[in-house]
């Protein structure tokens, strides 16, 4: 399925909630009649979701300590 190429670009601003409220209103209304953009919405929420995910994990110390150290080398 491929997604609208004049709404594609949008999906990514939409999830992220960087519309403003006339562009969000006009997407969302694209969204009701568009299976394509709908799930590129839904798999960038996911994508969303894991990175949260992945930012709220520490980093092992030790494993930090050295790849620091082997970006400074």
């Amino acid at each position: 399925m491929n997604i609208c190429p004049e709404w594609g670009a949008l999906s990514g601003a939409y999830v992220l909630d960087a519309l403003d409220d006339g562009e969000r209103e006009e997407f969302e209304r694209h969204l009701e009649w568009c299976p394509a953009c709908l799930l590129e919405v839904a798999e960038f929420r996911m994508v969303l979701v894991r990175m949260a995910e992945c930012l709220a994990c520490q980093p092992d110390p030790v494993l930090r300590a050295r790849v620091l150290t082997g970006i400074a080398e």
